[in-house]
């Protein structure tokens, strides 16, 4: 399993005149299908906005042979720098890319309370600077993302030969299906709990935790009944 957008039933939406963006999420570091995104984003006049936050460095490659990082394809790239993330900085912090010079003004207006000049607000915004001392700290570290991406894609190849050689056939593992997986987490799907547990006290001892366990959506709507 990929965990990413499922591209049938975006196309075969009902309701496309309702919709107004497009937010694929690059989920635990692999871009979903971007190419079928942006053509259903073109024949319907929507706007694509990656969610990246687990997918920084991650790569993509079109039909074409052209290959694009994740955040660099829709109209809005948006990325985590939160601690855990590959790329993280001392607290919260985060970006958003674009390569339209419209959307990036408008992006810096929100970021200042929505003022342009100051003290005169046209947009509804907030105060949304990154503090100077993360962004200190991501430029120092900034430098080191790729190693660290490639000892991530290391540890992953010797998971893959780890779970083989102990035959644990209940286990599924993170699918390849793009050029480049960055491994924000690797993910096992199980079948019973059980499993899980008798995984994550003694096979791996440490660094494992069960993953979006419910969907906060559908848990709140059980909850009001």
């Amino acid at each position: 399993m990929d965990y990413l957008i499922n591209i049938f039933f975006l196309s075969q939406g009902k309701e496309k005149k309702r919709i107004k963006a497009i937010i694929p999420v690059h989920l635990f570091g692999q871009c979903a299908d971007m190419e079928s995104i942006i053509n259903v984003s073109k024949e319907y006049g929507l706007t694509v906005i990656e969610d990246a936050a687990q997918a920084i460095g991650s790569e993509y490659e079109f039909s074409e042979g052209l290959t694009k990082r994740a955040g660099s394809m829709g109209e809005y790239g948006c990325f985590s720098f939160f601690p855990s993330k590959n790329l993280g900085a001392f607290g919260d912090a985060g970006i958003v890319s674009t390569d339209e010079k419209d959307i990036y003004n408008r992006l810096k207006t929100i970021r200042v309370h929505g003022s342009k000049p100051k003290y005169f607000h046209n947009l509804i915004g907030g105060n949304f600077r990154i503090d100077a001392i993360q962004a200190a700290i991501l430029t120092v570290k900034l430098k080191y993302l790729d190693e660290w991406t490639k000892k991530r894609r290391e540890n992953a190849i010797l998971y893959r030969r780890l779970f083989q050689e102990e035959g644990l056939e209940e286990i599924y593992l993170p699918e390849e299906t793009e050029k480049k997986h960055i491994y924000n987490q690797f993910v096992i799907k199980v079948q019973w709990h059980f499993l899980a547990y008798k995984i994550e006290v003694y096979v791996c001892r440490k660094d494992t935790g069960q993953q979006f366990c419910f969907a906060k959506h559908l848990k709140a709507i059980a909850n009001s009944y």
